[in-house]
């Protein structure tokens, strides 16, 4: 079964001090849909020369920032190996 929903990611371009809205439709492929908008938002990082900051996540008209944000924490703190 297809599911597809819209996501669009707020951000800003701290180098400019621009903000900037990306969207695209998704299939979730059975994942939720936070974790689609986190891998999103993984690619705008990744592809962006510029030093960007999440400002929100919308997902069918719902605001998912705070889980995104959750996702990005977490992430961030199992790459913090004490190493």
């Amino acid at each position: 079964m297809y599911v597809f929903v819209i996501i669009q990611i707020h951000y800003i371009v701290v180098d400019v001090n621009s903000r900037v809205l990306q969207k695209g439709e998704f299939n979730l492929r059975g994942r939720r849909k936070e974790q689609v908008a986190y891998e999103f938002w993984e690619k705008i990082k990744r592809n962006s020369p510029l030093n960007v900051t999440l400002e929100k996540v919308i997902c069918e008209k719902e605001d998912i920032t705070d889980m995104v944000k959750e996702i990005e924490k977490r992430k961030e703190t199992d790459h913090n190996f004490p190493f």
